[in-house]
Protein backbone atom coordinates (compact mmCIF):
# COMPACT_ATOMS: atom_id res chain seq x y z
CA UNK A 1 0.00 0.00 0.00
CA UNK A 2 0.93 3.57 -0.60
CA UNK A 3 2.08 5.97 2.00
CA UNK A 4 -0.93 8.47 3.13
CA UNK A 5 0.22 11.97 1.85
CA UNK A 6 0.60 13.67 5.02
CA UNK A 7 0.28 17.37 3.71
CA UNK A 8 -3.13 17.17 2.36
CA UNK A 9 -4.08 14.75 5.57
CA UNK A 10 -3.04 18.04 7.55
CA UNK A 11 -5.29 20.26 5.45
CA UNK A 12 -8.26 18.45 5.25
CA UNK A 13 -7.82 17.88 9.23
CA UNK A 14 -7.16 21.87 9.40
CA UNK A 15 -10.06 22.66 7.69
CA UNK A 16 -12.49 20.11 9.48
CA UNK A 17 -11.35 21.31 13.05
CA UNK A 18 -11.60 25.11 12.21
CA UNK A 19 -15.12 24.96 10.82
CA UNK A 20 -16.15 22.95 13.72
CA UNK A 21 -14.57 25.52 16.03
CA UNK A 22 -16.37 28.12 14.58
CA UNK A 23 -19.64 26.43 14.87
CA UNK A 24 -19.10 25.60 18.48
CA UNK A 25 -18.16 29.30 19.35
CA UNK A 26 -20.79 30.66 17.98
CA UNK A 27 -23.43 28.12 19.39
CA UNK A 28 -21.77 28.02 23.25
CA UNK A 29 -21.61 31.84 23.11
CA UNK A 30 -25.73 31.75 22.73
CA UNK A 31 -25.72 28.90 25.04
CA UNK A 32 -27.23 29.06 29.31
CA UNK A 33 -25.38 27.75 31.68
CA UNK A 34 -27.15 25.45 34.67
CA UNK A 35 -27.55 26.32 38.01
CA UNK A 36 -29.04 24.24 40.87
CA UNK A 37 -31.34 25.29 42.78
CA UNK A 38 -32.12 23.28 45.76
CA UNK A 39 -35.46 22.88 47.69
CA UNK A 40 -35.00 23.95 51.28
CA UNK A 41 -37.66 22.30 53.31
CA UNK A 42 -36.42 23.58 56.78
CA UNK A 43 -36.00 27.18 55.68
CA UNK A 44 -39.70 27.22 53.63
CA UNK A 45 -41.26 25.96 56.74
CA UNK A 46 -39.65 28.92 58.89
CA UNK A 47 -40.68 31.33 56.84
CA UNK A 48 -44.44 29.63 56.46
CA UNK A 49 -44.92 29.77 59.97
CA UNK A 50 -43.80 33.40 60.07
CA UNK A 51 -46.76 34.50 58.09
CA UNK A 52 -49.01 36.00 60.86
CA UNK A 53 -50.35 39.28 61.79
CA UNK A 54 -47.26 40.30 63.42
CA UNK A 55 -44.94 39.90 60.74
CA UNK A 56 -43.60 42.16 58.66
CA UNK A 57 -44.20 40.56 55.37
CA UNK A 58 -48.42 40.17 56.10
CA UNK A 59 -48.39 43.93 58.00
CA UNK A 60 -46.81 45.86 54.89
CA UNK A 61 -49.45 43.61 52.81
CA UNK A 62 -52.00 45.07 55.29
CA UNK A 63 -50.76 48.50 55.45
CA UNK A 64 -50.60 49.33 51.79
CA UNK A 65 -54.03 49.33 51.56
CA UNK A 66 -54.97 51.54 55.03
CA UNK A 67 -54.69 54.31 55.70
CA UNK A 68 -52.66 55.68 59.03
CA UNK A 69 -55.58 56.56 60.74
CA UNK A 70 -57.01 53.52 60.39
CA UNK A 71 -54.04 51.24 61.75
CA UNK A 72 -53.26 51.54 65.51
CA UNK A 73 -51.67 49.00 67.83
CA UNK A 74 -55.25 47.33 69.08
CA UNK A 75 -56.20 46.12 65.41
CA UNK A 76 -52.24 45.10 64.06
CA UNK A 77 -52.72 41.49 65.87
CA UNK A 78 -56.37 40.88 64.24
CA UNK A 79 -57.89 40.26 61.24
CA UNK A 80 -61.14 41.33 59.47
CA UNK A 81 -62.85 40.17 56.59
CA UNK A 82 -60.92 42.69 54.23
CA UNK A 83 -57.72 41.63 55.34
CA UNK A 84 -58.24 37.88 55.41
CA UNK A 85 -59.23 38.33 51.46
CA UNK A 86 -55.78 40.64 50.66
CA UNK A 87 -53.46 38.00 52.17
CA UNK A 88 -55.58 34.98 50.46
CA UNK A 89 -55.02 36.94 47.18
CA UNK A 90 -50.99 37.09 48.32
CA UNK A 91 -50.35 33.69 50.05
CA UNK A 92 -53.11 31.31 49.12
CA UNK A 93 -51.47 27.75 47.83
CA UNK A 94 -53.82 27.35 45.11
CA UNK A 95 -53.60 30.89 43.75
CA UNK A 96 -49.70 30.74 43.69
CA UNK A 97 -49.71 27.25 42.06
CA UNK A 98 -52.72 29.13 39.38
CA UNK A 99 -49.60 31.69 38.72
CA UNK A 100 -46.54 29.74 38.41
CA UNK A 101 -48.43 27.94 35.81
CA UNK A 102 -49.14 30.99 33.66
CA UNK A 103 -45.86 32.01 34.15
CA UNK A 104 -44.15 28.72 32.57
CA UNK A 105 -47.55 29.46 29.86
CA UNK A 106 -46.08 33.02 29.67
CA UNK A 107 -42.46 31.73 29.24
CA UNK A 108 -43.35 28.86 26.78
CA UNK A 109 -45.17 32.02 24.69
CA UNK A 110 -42.51 34.27 24.94
CA UNK A 111 -39.75 31.92 23.04
CA UNK A 112 -42.91 30.05 20.66
CA UNK A 113 -42.16 30.27 16.87
CA UNK A 114 -38.38 30.49 16.98
CA UNK A 115 -36.65 29.63 13.69
CA UNK A 116 -34.90 25.99 14.11
CA UNK A 117 -31.16 26.04 14.46
CA UNK A 118 -28.82 25.48 11.70
CA UNK A 119 -26.99 22.63 11.17
CA UNK A 120 -23.14 22.44 10.27
CA UNK A 121 -22.33 19.18 8.05
CA UNK A 122 -19.03 17.94 7.07
CA UNK A 123 -18.21 15.75 4.38
CA UNK A 124 -14.18 14.52 4.39
CA UNK A 125 -13.18 11.84 1.36
CA UNK A 126 -10.24 10.53 0.14
CA UNK A 127 -9.84 8.79 -3.25
CA UNK A 128 -8.27 5.77 -2.73
CA UNK A 129 -6.60 5.69 -6.59
CA UNK A 130 -4.29 8.31 -5.71
CA UNK A 131 -3.81 11.36 -7.49
CA UNK A 132 -2.18 14.90 -6.54
CA UNK A 133 -4.78 16.01 -3.93
CA UNK A 134 -6.97 12.49 -3.27
CA UNK A 135 -8.92 15.07 -0.78
CA UNK A 136 -12.70 15.44 -1.13
CA UNK A 137 -13.29 18.09 1.46
CA UNK A 138 -17.25 20.11 1.83
CA UNK A 139 -18.81 21.33 4.29
CA UNK A 140 -22.32 23.18 4.97
CA UNK A 141 -24.97 25.18 7.01
CA UNK A 142 -28.42 23.83 6.76
CA UNK A 143 -31.11 26.27 7.06
CA UNK A 144 -34.72 25.85 7.18
CA UNK A 145 -36.99 28.31 6.12
CA UNK A 146 -40.28 28.05 7.60
CA UNK A 147 -42.09 28.57 4.57
CA UNK A 148 -45.45 26.53 5.91
CA UNK A 149 -46.30 28.99 8.68
CA UNK A 150 -45.59 27.05 11.43
CA UNK A 151 -44.52 29.33 13.60
CA UNK A 152 -46.64 32.06 13.36
CA UNK A 153 -49.65 29.15 14.21
CA UNK A 154 -47.50 28.45 16.90
CA UNK A 155 -46.89 31.76 18.28
CA UNK A 156 -50.68 32.26 17.90
CA UNK A 157 -51.06 28.45 19.70
CA UNK A 158 -48.70 29.52 22.87
CA UNK A 159 -50.44 32.91 22.79
CA UNK A 160 -54.19 31.66 23.22
CA UNK A 161 -52.63 29.46 25.93
CA UNK A 162 -51.27 32.05 28.32
CA UNK A 163 -54.44 34.14 28.06
CA UNK A 164 -56.21 31.03 28.86
CA UNK A 165 -54.03 30.83 31.94
CA UNK A 166 -54.60 34.00 33.06
CA UNK A 167 -57.99 34.24 32.83
CA UNK A 168 -57.76 30.84 35.04
CA UNK A 169 -55.77 32.58 37.58
CA UNK A 170 -58.55 35.60 37.47
CA UNK A 171 -61.20 33.11 38.36
CA UNK A 172 -59.05 31.35 41.26
CA UNK A 173 -58.40 34.71 43.07
CA UNK A 174 -62.28 35.29 42.39
CA UNK A 175 -63.39 31.79 43.87
CA UNK A 176 -60.65 32.34 46.52
CA UNK A 177 -62.34 35.37 48.15
CA UNK A 178 -65.80 34.27 47.58
CA UNK A 179 -64.27 30.85 49.51
CA UNK A 180 -62.54 33.17 51.99
CA UNK A 181 -66.05 35.33 52.44
CA UNK A 182 -68.15 32.02 53.35
CA UNK A 183 -65.72 30.42 55.72
CA UNK A 184 -65.60 33.97 57.35
CA UNK A 185 -68.99 34.59 57.93
CA UNK A 186 -69.82 30.95 59.12
CA UNK A 187 -66.73 31.02 61.78
CA UNK A 188 -68.68 34.43 62.79
CA UNK A 189 -71.67 32.58 63.06
CA UNK A 190 -70.62 30.05 65.17
CA UNK A 191 -68.85 32.72 67.32
CA UNK A 192 -72.40 34.43 67.73
CA UNK A 193 -73.66 31.33 68.74
CA UNK A 194 -71.61 30.80 72.21
CA UNK A 195 -72.64 34.18 73.92
CA UNK A 196 -76.35 33.04 73.28
CA UNK A 197 -75.56 29.07 74.57
CA UNK A 198 -73.88 30.54 77.55
CA UNK A 199 -76.99 32.35 78.85
CA UNK A 200 -79.17 29.67 78.12
CA UNK A 201 -76.72 27.34 80.32
CA UNK A 202 -76.89 30.64 83.17
CA UNK A 203 -80.73 30.35 83.03
CA UNK A 204 -81.08 26.42 82.76
CA UNK A 205 -78.66 26.59 86.14
CA UNK A 206 -81.15 29.08 87.62
CA UNK A 207 -83.75 27.01 87.15
CA UNK A 208 -81.92 23.46 88.01
CA UNK A 209 -81.55 25.72 91.06
CA UNK A 210 -85.74 26.15 91.54
CA UNK A 211 -86.20 22.63 90.75
CA UNK A 212 -84.20 20.86 92.83
CA UNK A 213 -85.84 23.15 95.67
CA UNK A 214 -89.33 22.18 94.16
CA UNK A 215 -88.29 18.49 94.32
CA UNK A 216 -87.36 18.22 98.12
CA UNK A 217 -90.85 19.91 98.63
CA UNK A 218 -92.59 17.65 96.46
CA UNK A 219 -94.19 20.29 94.14
CA UNK A 220 -92.47 17.79 91.52
CA UNK A 221 -90.76 14.73 91.40
CA UNK A 222 -87.50 14.24 90.72
CA UNK A 223 -87.49 12.26 87.65
CA UNK A 224 -89.20 15.74 86.47
CA UNK A 225 -86.19 17.60 88.27
CA UNK A 226 -84.12 15.60 86.12
CA UNK A 227 -85.14 16.84 82.96
CA UNK A 228 -83.84 20.22 83.36
CA UNK A 229 -80.45 18.59 84.27
CA UNK A 230 -80.64 16.64 81.03
CA UNK A 231 -81.57 19.53 78.71
CA UNK A 232 -78.52 21.40 80.58
CA UNK A 233 -76.22 18.84 79.85
CA UNK A 234 -77.17 19.03 76.37
CA UNK A 235 -76.50 22.54 75.66
CA UNK A 236 -73.04 21.61 77.16
CA UNK A 237 -72.84 18.84 74.10
CA UNK A 238 -73.65 21.52 72.33
CA UNK A 239 -71.87 24.14 73.34
CA UNK A 240 -68.34 21.65 72.80
CA UNK A 241 -69.68 20.86 68.98
CA UNK A 242 -69.84 24.64 68.37
CA UNK A 243 -66.34 25.50 69.84
CA UNK A 244 -65.25 22.04 67.82
CA UNK A 245 -66.72 23.86 64.55
CA UNK A 246 -65.06 27.13 65.59
CA UNK A 247 -61.64 25.71 65.97
CA UNK A 248 -61.91 23.82 62.27
CA UNK A 249 -63.34 27.02 60.67
CA UNK A 250 -60.85 28.72 61.81
CA UNK A 251 -58.02 26.04 60.46
CA UNK A 252 -60.15 26.45 56.74
CA UNK A 253 -59.85 30.05 57.71
CA UNK A 254 -55.82 30.09 58.04
CA UNK A 255 -55.16 27.50 55.19
CA UNK A 256 -57.29 30.08 52.41
CA UNK A 257 -54.54 32.77 53.76
CA UNK A 258 -51.81 30.28 53.50
CA UNK A 259 -50.67 30.45 57.08
CA UNK A 260 -49.57 27.91 59.16
CA UNK A 261 -52.01 25.87 61.05
CA UNK A 262 -50.74 27.32 65.00
CA UNK A 263 -50.31 30.71 63.73
CA UNK A 264 -50.68 33.48 65.89
CA UNK A 265 -54.03 35.24 64.10
CA UNK A 266 -56.62 36.28 65.65
CA UNK A 267 -59.91 36.74 63.63
CA UNK A 268 -62.28 39.87 64.14
CA UNK A 269 -65.10 38.46 66.18
CA UNK A 270 -67.61 40.49 64.04
CA UNK A 271 -70.71 38.36 62.19
CA UNK A 272 -71.32 39.92 58.44
CA UNK A 273 -73.82 39.07 55.67
CA UNK A 274 -73.43 39.33 51.70
CA UNK A 275 -76.55 40.43 50.40
CA UNK A 276 -76.56 41.95 47.04
CA UNK A 277 -79.07 42.90 44.62
CA UNK A 278 -76.87 43.02 41.50
CA UNK A 279 -77.30 39.53 40.61
CA UNK A 280 -80.88 39.13 39.50
CA UNK A 281 -80.10 38.44 35.51
CA UNK A 282 -77.69 35.90 34.71
CA UNK A 283 -75.26 36.72 32.07
CA UNK A 284 -72.90 33.78 30.35
CA UNK A 285 -69.79 36.29 29.66
CA UNK A 286 -69.85 37.67 33.31
CA UNK A 287 -69.44 33.71 34.85
CA UNK A 288 -65.44 32.91 35.16
CA UNK A 289 -66.48 29.54 34.52
CA UNK A 290 -67.45 30.72 30.76
CA UNK A 291 -64.88 33.06 30.79
CA UNK A 292 -61.94 29.97 31.39
CA UNK A 293 -64.09 27.59 28.94
CA UNK A 294 -64.23 30.75 26.26
CA UNK A 295 -59.98 31.48 26.53
CA UNK A 296 -59.34 27.34 26.55
CA UNK A 297 -62.05 26.84 22.98
CA UNK A 298 -59.76 29.76 21.39
CA UNK A 299 -56.41 27.92 22.50
CA UNK A 300 -58.19 24.72 20.62
CA UNK A 301 -58.82 26.58 17.38
CA UNK A 302 -54.83 28.00 17.43
CA UNK A 303 -53.54 24.39 18.16
CA UNK A 304 -55.58 22.99 15.25
CA UNK A 305 -54.96 25.44 13.18
CA UNK A 306 -50.81 25.18 14.07
CA UNK A 307 -51.27 21.46 13.19
CA UNK A 308 -52.73 21.60 9.99
CA UNK A 309 -50.43 24.23 8.91
CA UNK A 310 -47.73 21.98 10.20
CA UNK A 311 -48.69 19.68 7.31
CA UNK A 312 -46.54 21.88 4.95
CA UNK A 313 -43.75 21.24 4.24
CA UNK A 314 -40.52 23.77 5.34
CA UNK A 315 -37.33 24.26 2.75
CA UNK A 316 -34.05 23.16 3.92
CA UNK A 317 -31.59 24.98 2.40
CA UNK A 318 -27.70 24.53 2.47
CA UNK A 319 -25.44 26.52 0.92
CA UNK A 320 -21.57 25.54 1.67
CA UNK A 321 -17.85 25.45 0.52
CA UNK A 322 -15.87 22.52 -0.54
CA UNK A 323 -12.57 21.18 -2.19
CA UNK A 324 -12.55 18.61 -4.85
CA UNK A 325 -9.05 16.98 -5.29
CA UNK A 326 -7.77 20.44 -5.69
CA UNK A 327 -10.46 22.09 -7.00
CA UNK A 328 -12.22 24.47 -4.86
CA UNK A 329 -16.43 24.78 -5.07
CA UNK A 330 -19.34 26.37 -4.16
CA UNK A 331 -22.01 24.25 -2.77
CA UNK A 332 -25.99 24.29 -2.61
CA UNK A 333 -27.96 22.02 -0.97
CA UNK A 334 -32.12 21.68 -1.44
CA UNK A 335 -34.12 19.42 0.75
CA UNK A 336 -38.02 19.47 0.96
CA UNK A 337 -40.56 17.21 2.23
CA UNK A 338 -43.23 15.25 0.34
CA UNK A 339 -46.25 15.18 2.40
CA UNK A 340 -47.55 12.15 0.94
CA UNK A 341 -48.39 9.58 3.46
CA UNK A 342 -47.78 11.27 6.99
CA UNK A 343 -49.08 14.65 6.36
CA UNK A 344 -49.46 15.06 10.48
CA UNK A 345 -52.87 12.99 10.00
CA UNK A 346 -52.42 12.21 13.72
CA UNK A 347 -51.70 15.18 15.35
CA UNK A 348 -54.55 17.27 12.86
CA UNK A 349 -56.92 14.63 14.20
CA UNK A 350 -56.48 14.89 17.52
CA UNK A 351 -56.25 18.62 17.57
CA UNK A 352 -59.85 18.69 15.62
CA UNK A 353 -60.96 16.26 18.10
CA UNK A 354 -59.64 18.31 21.20
CA UNK A 355 -61.34 21.25 19.59
CA UNK A 356 -64.92 19.99 19.78
CA UNK A 357 -64.13 18.47 23.24
CA UNK A 358 -63.32 22.42 24.07
CA UNK A 359 -66.95 23.55 22.17
CA UNK A 360 -68.57 20.97 24.34
CA UNK A 361 -67.13 22.18 27.77
CA UNK A 362 -67.73 25.59 26.51
CA UNK A 363 -71.33 24.89 26.00
CA UNK A 364 -71.72 22.99 28.83
CA UNK A 365 -70.02 25.75 31.05
CA UNK A 366 -73.03 28.03 29.83
CA UNK A 367 -75.53 25.56 30.42
CA UNK A 368 -74.60 24.66 34.00
CA UNK A 369 -74.14 27.79 35.24
CA UNK A 370 -76.93 29.21 34.06
CA UNK A 371 -78.97 26.26 36.07
CA UNK A 372 -76.81 27.19 38.63
CA UNK A 373 -77.51 30.35 38.70
CA UNK A 374 -81.22 29.95 38.88
CA UNK A 375 -81.13 27.50 41.66
CA UNK A 376 -78.46 29.71 43.78
CA UNK A 377 -81.62 32.73 43.09
CA UNK A 378 -83.61 30.62 44.23
CA UNK A 379 -81.89 29.82 47.71
CA UNK A 380 -80.87 33.39 47.57
CA UNK A 381 -84.61 34.52 47.85
CA UNK A 382 -85.84 32.36 50.07
CA UNK A 383 -83.11 32.49 52.69
CA UNK A 384 -83.86 36.55 52.55
CA UNK A 385 -88.28 35.70 53.39
CA UNK A 386 -86.93 33.02 55.79
CA UNK A 387 -84.44 35.85 57.72
CA UNK A 388 -87.22 38.24 57.24
CA UNK A 389 -89.59 36.11 59.26
CA UNK A 390 -87.57 35.17 62.23
CA UNK A 391 -86.84 39.19 62.93
CA UNK A 392 -90.67 39.95 62.44
CA UNK A 393 -92.06 37.67 63.87
CA UNK A 394 -90.49 34.40 65.69
CA UNK A 395 -87.49 35.76 67.72
CA UNK A 396 -89.65 38.90 68.77
CA UNK A 397 -92.61 36.68 69.47
CA UNK A 398 -90.25 33.90 71.37
CA UNK A 399 -88.87 37.01 73.29
CA UNK A 400 -92.31 37.94 74.80
CA UNK A 401 -92.73 34.36 75.51
CA UNK A 402 -89.44 34.46 77.85
CA UNK A 403 -90.40 37.68 79.21
CA UNK A 404 -93.97 36.74 80.72
CA UNK A 405 -92.70 33.87 82.02
CA UNK A 406 -90.12 35.80 83.79
CA UNK A 407 -92.88 38.27 85.30
CA UNK A 408 -94.73 35.02 86.47
CA UNK A 409 -91.81 33.84 87.99
CA UNK A 410 -90.97 37.20 89.73
CA UNK A 411 -94.42 37.73 90.48
CA UNK A 412 -94.16 34.03 92.16
CA UNK A 413 -96.03 31.93 90.18
CA UNK A 414 -93.27 29.57 89.23
CA UNK A 415 -94.20 27.22 86.40
CA UNK A 416 -90.67 25.32 86.35
CA UNK A 417 -91.99 23.57 82.88
CA UNK A 418 -92.97 26.83 81.27
CA UNK A 419 -90.03 28.78 82.25
CA UNK A 420 -87.08 26.22 80.55
CA UNK A 421 -89.63 25.93 77.64
CA UNK A 422 -89.59 29.56 77.11
CA UNK A 423 -86.07 29.70 77.79
CA UNK A 424 -85.43 27.19 75.29
CA UNK A 425 -87.60 28.38 72.64
CA UNK A 426 -86.24 31.86 73.09
CA UNK A 427 -82.46 30.24 72.65
CA UNK A 428 -83.46 28.86 69.68
CA UNK A 429 -85.14 31.38 67.69
CA UNK A 430 -82.36 33.33 68.45
CA UNK A 431 -79.70 30.65 66.51
CA UNK A 432 -82.36 30.19 63.43
CA UNK A 433 -81.97 33.45 62.95
CA UNK A 434 -78.16 33.13 62.77
CA UNK A 435 -78.76 30.30 60.92
CA UNK A 436 -80.79 32.15 58.74
CA UNK A 437 -78.50 34.84 57.96
CA UNK A 438 -75.29 32.74 57.29
CA UNK A 439 -77.65 31.01 54.89
CA UNK A 440 -78.55 34.25 53.00
CA UNK A 441 -75.03 35.43 53.06
CA UNK A 442 -73.89 31.97 51.60
CA UNK A 443 -76.27 32.30 49.03
CA UNK A 444 -75.88 35.77 48.21
CA UNK A 445 -71.80 34.90 48.12
CA UNK A 446 -72.86 31.70 45.96
CA UNK A 447 -75.00 33.98 43.63
CA UNK A 448 -72.61 36.94 43.21
CA UNK A 449 -69.79 34.14 42.67
CA UNK A 450 -71.76 32.80 39.37
CA UNK A 451 -72.98 36.43 38.20
CA UNK A 452 -69.35 37.33 38.01
CA UNK A 453 -69.30 39.88 41.06
CA UNK A 454 -68.72 40.20 44.42
CA UNK A 455 -71.07 40.68 47.35
CA UNK A 456 -71.02 43.50 49.20
CA UNK A 457 -70.99 42.47 52.51
CA UNK A 458 -71.99 44.31 56.06
CA UNK A 459 -72.45 44.14 59.70
CA UNK A 460 -75.17 41.74 60.03
CA UNK A 461 -78.31 43.50 61.12
CA UNK A 462 -78.96 42.51 65.13
CA UNK A 463 -81.83 41.30 65.80
CA UNK A 464 -84.68 42.67 68.39
CA UNK A 465 -83.54 40.71 71.75
CA UNK A 466 -80.09 40.14 70.55
CA UNK A 467 -78.36 42.79 72.96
Amino acid sequence: MGRWPIKETVVGIRFLVGALACAAAVGVSGCQSYKASPFDSVEFARAWRDRSEASPATRSTRDAGSTPSTRSAATVRSINLADAEAYALVFNPTLRLARQRAGVASARSAHAGQWEDPSLGINVERVLSGGADPWVVAGSINLTLPLSGRLDAEKARTAAAHHAELVRVSGEEFAVRHRVRATYIEWATQSAKLPLLDELVERLDAVNRLTAKLAETGAITRMEARVFQVERATRQAERIAVKARLAELRLQLLSHLGFAPDAAVAFADSAVSGPTARQATFTADASYAVRVATAEYETAERALKREIQAQYPDLVIGPGFGTDQGDERALLGLSLPLPLWNRNQQAIATARAERELARTQFEAAIEQTAAAHAAAKLQYDAAVERRLLHESTIVPAADEQAADAQRLAELGEVNAVLLLDAFVRRYEARLALLDARLAEGTAAIRLSELSGELPTTQPAPAAKGDQ
